[in-house]
């Protein structure tokens, strides 16, 4: 700081030199209104407290957003590619009932997973497979490289085996 005096005990950033302030001499509960720039790293080893709808963005557009609105989370991004390069896991968790991904205009379904419940994945916001208490359940066609059974295959009546490209063999009840 240069040598004027400031009576009421204020310095402007006019009187600080560009490399002289450290975070040894600030006050760790600082305020600051407006936008606050920093040119390398902030380490926050007690975190960053954010308040409801008060939103962390990144990208020179605003192109991610992780936010909380007091009732669910959210991450939104124009592109999203999560890296865990580490050596550990990569965790989605939940506290609340369900674990879903949704389509960017958060209308369908791409994933839903409930706690305790079935997870289900979707095409085009349609269920296609879920789990159930006893294994899966597929609405649609199934198509396989092959297939191998260790137990029976259960058809209701009427329903039909079809064999053959012109379904030249069919049996069913």
């Amino acid at each position: 700081v240069d040598s004027n005096q400031y009576v009421d005990g204020s310095i402007d950033t006019a009187h600080i030199a560009d490399d002289a302030i450290t975070s040894a001499k600030l006050d760790t509960n600082i305020a600051i209104a407006g936008t606050l720039g920093v040119t390398g790293e902030i380490t926050a080893n007690g975190g960053i407290a954010l308040g409801d709808n008060d939103k962390a963005t990144f990208g020179d557009g605003d192109d991610l957003e992780i936010y909380h609105d007091g009732s669910n989370a959210y991450f939104i991004s124009d592109g999203l590619i999560i890296r865990d390069s580490g050596s550990g896991d990569l965790s989605l968790q939940s506290d609340g009932g369900e674990v879903n991904i949704f389509d960017t205009a958060n209308s369908q379904y791409l994933f839903r997973g409930l706690i305790g419940g079935n997870v289900g994945l979707y095409h085009s916001g349609s269920a296609k497979l879920a789990t159930t208490a006893t294994g899966i359940d597929v609405t649609g066609v199934i198509t396989t490289d092959g297939l191998t059974t260790s137990a029976d295959i259960n058809f209701g009546d009427s329903d039909k085996a079809i064999f053959g490209a012109g379904d030249d063999l069919q049996i069913y009840h």
